[in-house]
């Protein structure tokens, strides 16, 4: 998640970034999806999320297709 959920005092939620479909083997692929909520549209936050996710995937997963 972007942000704190289910923390007391920590920030609303203000979109989810997910991988599905991991594939292990030769492929070592998986495809991403996303939401912000409407109100935090068009301030970068998908691409900042994005970014992290793309690292995770390459270094703690040893994925390197999305």
């Amino acid at each position: 998640m972007l942000d704190g959920s289910g923390v007391p005092g920590a920030h609303p939620v203000l979109g989810t970034l997910t991988f599905t479909g991991i594939v292990r083997g030769p492929l070592l692929s998986a495809s991403v999806g996303y939401w912000v909520d409407r109100e935090h549209t068009g301030r970068g936050l998908a691409g900042q999320a994005l970014a992290h996710a793309v690292a995770y995937a390459r270094d703690a997963l040893c994925l390197h297709r999305l």
